[in-house]
């Protein structure tokens, strides 16, 4: 007797993710929460935390302060200009968002204070170098286009005017929209009839 035994293709498929996938699968999503994570708390510091500190300075008249600010705040602006730039190549650096949020931590303490030493040493004789063309361009420009933005801002205003005048002068009645919107749904489903 002999007995044959017929093979199915359902009892080579696996019941399931592997270990390995599995493994693999929850790794990946533990980077993802992790640059998530960072990147979040790199954004807080420089942006919230920041704003938030030139808000005190200024409540509290500090010249000194607002100065190492303002110098921070330029320096975390070039970083993330830098950084939009360079993207393609700053994602391979590994822990890249944790020496980003050391980076920030030492730019604002006012023991370091790496944002002025940054600023004087690097920044400001840039700028310095660039400055008069900058303002030339700039006003050579600023002189091309206010003529259109100065027309663009009236219209505008003109419509808010007419706008806010038409608003305030016709007041809907609720019935009549009500009334209004039988007559429409009545004459369609005549239409589709």
């Amino acid at each position: 007797m002999s007995s044959t035994y017929v093979y199915y293709e359902d009892d080579f498929q696996p019941k399931g993710p592997s270990l390995f996938r599995r493994i693999l699968d929850l790794f990946m999503f533990m980077v993802a929460v992790h640059a998530f994570v960072t990147q979040f708390i790199a954004l807080s510091i420089s942006c919230l935390w920041v704003s938030y500190l030139i808000y005190k300075a200024l409540k509290t008249n500090d010249k000194e302060k607002q100065v190492d600010l303002l110098t921070a705040s330029i320096v975390f602006n070039l970083i993330y200009f830098v950084e939009f730039l360079a993207w393609w190549i700053l994602r391979f650096i590994p822990l890249y968002y944790e020496l980003k949020i050391v980076m920030f931590i030492w730019l604002l303490h006012p023991k370091t204070r790496g944002a002025s030493l940054i600023y004087n040493n690097f920044i400001a004789p840039a700028f310095d170098g660039v400055s008069k063309r900058v303002d030339y361009s700039s006003a050579k420009m600023n002189k091309l286009i206010s003529p259109y933005l100065e027309s663009a801002a009236t219209a505008i205003q003109d419509k808010y005017e007419q706008a806010k005048t038409s608003s305030a002068e016709v007041k809907p009645d609720p019935n009549a929209l009500i009334e209004k919107a039988d007559v429409l749904l009545a004459e369609t489903a005549k239409k589709t009839q």
